[in-house]
């Protein structure tokens, strides 16, 4: 109920009525976005996983092209077995001879543990977010058991399975996270899989032959 002001005109404002009223809409919209809120920040924590490592196989093919090198740049998740946060990195090779022992013709040493630490060659890990991490591609859609534990690009950016074909054979002297757990290879590219231990959810990030990287 309003009272009349001292000049004899109704005060402005609103009633207990309108106010409750307006506060019973507010919770019923609350209580129908917040679901769909929680949802979303569930996904994005996982996509933004994905559109990284999307981003970083993309780097590698560009480094290929513009290097001008045949089978020159290799991109490969690694880990420890232990660990709940993975990390993904990639190397240059800059083998402008596959198929040619030693297989990395124009690198001092060539195999993959001096590579990784040769930052010439290699951006270091690039730790992906808190609580994700690589898991198997059988867990995702278009995935089955993994075949091989990184991807290979040429000059003009297409992907290859190492030690297929005349893709080149693996470099030497792998460390133990480059057991092949990460990545499915078949006749249509390649399916990394990437998971989200809090919340399960999970993406895949697939390499076509052609080399252009999709995120699903």
């Amino acid at each position: 109920m309003r009272l009349p002001s001292s000049d004899g005109r109704r005060s402005d404002g609103f009633s207990l009525v309108e106010l409750l009223v307006v506060a019973g809409i507010i919770a019923v919209l609350a209580a129908v976005a917040l679901p769909s809120i929680g949802q979303y920040i569930r996904n994005y924590k996982i996509r933004g996983a994905a559109q990284q490592v999307a981003d970083q196989i993309q780097t590698a093919r560009s480094k290929a092209i513009m290097k001008n090198v045949q089978l020159g740049v290799l991109w490969l998740p690694t880990s420890t077995s232990t660990a709940v946060t993975t990390t993904s990195s990639w190397a240059i090779e800059d083998d402008m001879q596959p198929q040619v022992i030693p297989n990395w013709s124009t690198v001092a040493t060539e195999d993959l543990t001096h590579n990784l630490a040769d930052s010439a060659q290699s951006p270091g890990d690039i730790a992906l977010p808190d609580s994700i991490k690589f898991d198997s591609p059988v867990n995702c859609p278009g995935g089955a058991a993994a075949n091989t534990w990184g991807i290979r690009f040429n000059s003009l950016g297409a992907a290859c399975q190492v030690g297929t074909g005349t893709c080149g054979a693996a470099p030497t002297t792998l460390p133990a996270y480059t057991a092949a757990s990460r990545v499915y290879f078949s006749g249509a590219g390649a399916t990394i899989c990437l998971l989200d231990t809090r919340t399960n959810l999970r993406r895949t990030v697939i390499v076509t032959l052609g080399g252009r990287v999709l995120i699903q």
